[in-house]
């Protein structure tokens, strides 16, 4: 079937050309598709897209100018026929220098989910977009009639417009129109932006984050509606929330802010508020940073390691959330708290340093990080919250520090790889099923004022008095 299609866009293309001399044709390739092309005038230096002896696959942008033997020809029309039945189109941006696009131009791109035709098209052809059955956002000049026969069309202004990136702006790029369902990755909206216009971004699928500037000061109905792709965004506080049930999205002071590299700071960079979703590699906290804010790096995949240096104080409730790639961690020795859920979820942590200075480890704060297969908890901790290390699967031995009062319900649950958890003396409370699921332990101390926290292997009592503790091994005070 595939070879079939190929064929027949072939065999169209073939088909417009038998009447032109070989010399009025050429091919030029642009931003990966090689077309074939028919020159109109040459006085003009005007020519016609005539489709693709292969048949374009994907998104197809269609130059303002072709080249042929090393001169400009500007592209005024699509001729009859030039990509009927290629399948394989998923998107069509047709520039404003295209003035015709002839019968059936697209006829059965069944493909195709998104098409943006330029303003100066004065006539479409009959059937040119007819049975293109997958349409599902579309934009051509309010001076035509609509030329789509099935699925979801919005009109622009054939006014002036800017065009990037298959964005629609009006000519001052203070307003947002339109944006193709092939927009992917994360978006930043221009700080020149004030307003965006209902459906704008509808069924953007493929977009993962969206940074809007504090300068937009309106967004129109649905604007971001099944956008079903979104990770996180970010939006001012002085505007509704825009974005729909599918994404976690992150609310920054309306003041000045700093972004560099995508990640958005308050203006003294005392604060992180938010990290791309892009953002990848090896990441260093800037030293200024005191606070890094609920959900920052949150769903940051490709993030691999991240040093927090010791100006940072806060560590906030997900920050690192489900970073999957995140290899390896340093917490700064001014950390007090690690926020509830701040590395839940990032199953690729190996390795933990955890600064001197922390009090509490917050519920499920390492959560389900699976590849960690060591932590050392400093003599700072006070309490190791509820499901701090659930399913920590990586695991292979704990000692809880002197320091530590409080261990919560469900702390270490289903850590099936701990063979040796040490409890210091100072533990008052433990909670329900804290160590529950623990099955490879072999052996387990734990003060003698509490009742055994362990429901698997073997666990030994030592005296609750004062102990010293070296390389794991527990001794009287006096190490008698």
């Amino acid at each position: 079937m595939k070879r079939l299609l190929l064929l027949l866009c072939g065999l169209m293309s073939l088909v417009m050309s038998v009447h032109a001399a070989d010399q009025d044709e050429f091919t030029y390739r642009h931003k990966g598709h090689t077309l074939n092309y028919l020159v109109l005038s040459e006085s003009k230096r005007t020519c016609a897209v005539i489709g693709s002896t292969s048949g374009p696959v994907g998104a197809l942008e269609l130059p303002d100018f072709p080249v042929k033997n090393g001169i400009e020809y500007t592209l005024v029309e699509i001729a009859d026929y030039a990509f009927y039945y290629c399948r394989g189109l998923t998107s069509v941006e047709i520039p404003n220098s295209v003035k015709t696009i002839g019968d059936r131009a697209f006829y059965m791109c069944t493909g195709l989910t998104s098409v943006v035709i330029g303003n100066s098209v004065m006539s479409i052809g009959y059937e040119a977009f007819a049975d293109c059955s997958w349409l599902k956002k579309s934009a051509y000049p309010d001076n035509i009639p609509n030329p789509f026969s099935t699925g979801i069309a919005f009109a622009y202004s054939a006014q002036g417009t800017t065009i990037e990136d298959g964005v629609i702006f009006d000519r001052a790029k203070t307003t947002i129109y339109f944006a193709p369902v092939t927009l992917s990755g994360e978006y930043t909206i221009p700080e020149s932006v004030t307003s965006i216009d209902q459906y704008a971004f509808y069924y953007c699928t493929k977009l993962t984050s969206v940074v809007i500037g504090n300068s937009v000061m309106s967004i129109g109905y649905s604007a971001f509606a099944n956008c079903s792709g979104l990770k996180k965004s970010a939006y001012p506080d002085n505007i509704p929330n825009p974005f729909s049930n599918y994404v976690t999205s992150i609310a920054y002071p309306a003041q000045e802010t700093t972004i560099e590299d995508g990640v958005i700071f308050d203006r003294a960079k005392t604060t992180i508020y938010f990290a791309p979703v892009t953002l990848s590699g090896e990441y260093t906290v800037p030293s200024t940073v005191k606070t890094i804010a609920d959900d920052a790096f949150s769903y940051c995949t490709e993030l691999t390691s991240v040093e927090i240096p010791n100006s940072v104080k806060i560590i906030g409730d997900g920050a690192f959330f489900e970073c999957t790639g995140l290899i390896s961690v340093i917490i700064g020795n001014s950390v007090d708290d690690i926020g509830i859920g701040a590395f839940n979820g990032c199953t690729g942590l190996t390795s933990v340093v955890i600064g001197n200075s922390v009090k509490s480890i917050g519920n499920s704060a390492f959560a389900y990080c699976s590849g960690l297969t060591s932590v050392v908890i400093p003599n700072s901790v006070l309490t190791i919250g509820g499901r701090a290390f659930y399913n920590c699967s990586g695991l292979t031995s704990v000692v809880i520090p002197n320091s530590v009062q409080t261990i919560d319900e469900i702390a270490f649950y289903n850590c099936t790889g701990l063979t040796s958890v040490i409890i210091g003396n100072s533990v008052k409370s433990i909670g329900n099923d804290a160590f529950s699921g623990c099955t490879g332990l072999k052996k387990s101390a734990y003060p003698d004022n509490i009742s055994n926290p362990f429901s698997y292997g073997r666990a030994i009592a030592y005296s609750a008095q004062e102990t010293t503790i070296e390389d794991g091994v527990i001794f009287d005070q006096a190490k008698t």
